[in-house]
């Protein structure tokens, strides 16, 4: 998922058939209170997807130092195939 913008990645590959929904963040920056944007996109086995951009208020969505981030519709990823998700902050 290399491109011209610096992304924060993991993947890991379920030993069964999943249906992937949405993530969490952790988004570490100083100790600030502002609000801020999760850019992330994310790679199903070979079919990567569009980078998508979600709007956080510190003090409405950041619960215990970590934000939901949930996909419009639910994936289907088979069991072996790797799910990779990579995020940036702004």
């Amino acid at each position: 998922m290399a491109d011209e913008m610096s992304y924060d990645a993991i993947s890991f590959v379920p030993s069964r058939d999943v249906t992937f929904l949405g993530f969490s963040v952790y988004p570490v920056m100083s100790n600030t209170k502002d609000d801020f944007t999760c850019h992330w996109r994310y790679k199903i086995g070979d079919q990567q997807g569009h980078e998508h951009s979600t709007d956080f208020n510190h003090e409405k969505d950041v619960k215990g130092k970590m934000c939901d981030v949930m996909l419009d519709s639910e994936v289907s990823v088979r069991a072996n195939e790797a799910i990779t998700i990579c995020v940036r902050f702004t």
